[in-house]
């Protein structure tokens, strides 16, 4: 009976680490997807575009309100992009720790 029931807790046990191995990595698997989709060439046409919104905003083209109303989206964007990237990084750590080894490199 002893042997049954430690039978039935190691089966329970490797099915929870089975669990939380495929959780690890559907969340990695995820965070990967929507971090390089925020990898484009529209980051870079942001920043520009500040550049630009804050020139025509020095020269008196625009208003403070068009300005500020452009700085707040790109702050909000910023926001979400740094998220992101922070939550990539933690799905990273949390698979490597659900493993038990490095099995994806954090280098990026």
């Amino acid at each position: 009976m002893a042997k049954e029931q430690a039978d039935w807790q190691l089966k329970y046990k490797e099915r929870v680490l089975e669990s939380e191995l495929m959780k690890s990595y559907r969340n990695f698997l995820l965070a990967q997807q929507t971090y390089q989709q925020t990898q484009s060439d529209f980051d870079h046409s942001l920043e520009s575009m500040l550049d630009a919104y804050t020139r025509n905003f020095q020269r008196q083209h625009i208003s403070m309100l068009e300005y500020l109303d452009f700085t707040d989206a790109y702050l909000n964007y910023k926001k979400n992009y740094w998220n992101t990237v922070k939550t990539y990084h933690n799905s990273i750590e949390e698979l490597n720790y659900n493993v038990g080894i490095d099995i994806v490199n954090d280098s990026q």
